[in-house]
């Protein structure tokens, strides 16, 4: 499936893309990389494809073909069309992965640790595991909410029609590929921790109103402002949170410590997040209870965000300190 497919690969490539930035500006080029003589091209268009195209792309082509074929013949082949202009970006990524090379850090180590190495490793920094999973819940759940659980909450809970709800979840994908390199680039200014303590204090405080707001007397416009504002809080605070998520990790471990945190909460959190607001309705008669659930994800990232400490980085040197270091190291014959 999709989801396995950027399971496998999306953790090890933003590691590559941690690897690759500048020391500053990191965030911003790790959500936008821009193209450098010598480099793999198209960075930004890897996690443009795989976390945000999808989303706009194939809501609109779920909305074109539900709003053309009959509910017999959407239920009998369409729902095909839409997976297959999904599809259609995978030449693409394929050329991209033909282009990538691995990063200087990678082949310069001696050896490659075993299997039985890493695990001990993760074992020894389970603190660290657990802090990344209520890191990464914030986001995950605020995905799955304003994406894959908007069509059935406008039209199953709203009542809304179903092509009003994908023109909604068209926007929101339109407003997270704009959000999430503005508000990158915010966090290289003000740092990590303070945008991510800003957007889950937000997202604490607003949830639940605006989900009573928009289930008195829901319309269209009510659902797409709500919408579009969880979309500002989620790309501000994924725009932090992915690379401080990896700046918390030890450099032996990162990738896998990276991977199994949000595995972990996307699995336990987020991907249940319709299930669970499904559930939350019907168990409580409020259709505004989706607000306490995003609520609830924001207090897992404030505490995650309030106590992660990241590793210590080795700052290069100045261009001075960088020409006194080379004169010392040559070594002038005798005379």
């Amino acid at each position: 499936t999709w989801t396995e497919v950027c399971g496998a690969v999306w953790p090890g490539m933003w590691m590559m893309l941690k690897v690759w930035s500048p020391t500053l500006r990191v965030s911003v080029s790790v959500k936008v990389r821009p193209v450098r003589a010598g480099e793999p091209a198209g960075l930004l268009t890897v996690k443009v494809s795989v976390e945000i195209c999808p989303t706009p792309m194939v809501a609109g082509a779920n909305r074109t073909t539900s709003g053309t074929l009959a509910p017999e013949a959407m239920a009998d082949w369409g729902w095909r069309v839409p997976l297959l202009v999904g599809c259609a970006i995978i030449p693409f990524l394929i050329r991209l992965r033909h282009s990538l090379e691995e990063t200087d850090e990678f082949l310069a180590r001696p050896r490659r640790p075993a299997a039985s190495e890493v695990l001990r490793s993760l074992a020894s920094n389970w603190a660290l595991i657990v802090i990344g999973t209520l890191m990464v819940t914030m986001t995950t759940v605020s995905f799955y909410m304003i994406t894959a659980y908007t069509p059935t909450f406008g039209s199953a809970v709203l009542h809304l029609t179903s092509g009003d709800s994908l023109i909604v979840t068209l926007c929101v994908g339109a407003s997270n590929l704009m959000w999430l390199p503005v508000m990158g680039a915010f966090s290289d200014r003000i740092g990590r921790r303070p945008l991510l303590v800003a957007c889950t204090l937000l997202m604490i405080v607003t949830a639940y109103p605006a989900m009573l707001w928009l289930v008195d007397g829901p319309t269209f416009w009510k659902l797409l402002s709500v919408e579009l504002w969880l979309s500002f809080l989620y790309g501000s605070y994924n725009g932090a949170m992915v690379v401080f998520l990896t700046e918390i990790m030890p450099v032996d471990v990162r990738t896998a410590g990276f991977s199994l945190a949000y595995s972990l909460a996307t699995a336990i959190f987020g991907g249940f997040t319709p299930a669970i607001c499904t559930y939350l309705i019907q168990l409580t008669g409020n259709r505004a209870v989706p607000g306490l659930w995003l609520s609830f994800a924001a207090v897992c990232g404030l505490v995650a965000a309030l106590v992660a400490r990241a590793q210590p980085v080795e700052r290069p040197q100045s261009l001075r300190e960088s020409y006194r270091s080379a004169a010392e190291s040559i070594s002038l014959p005798q005379m």
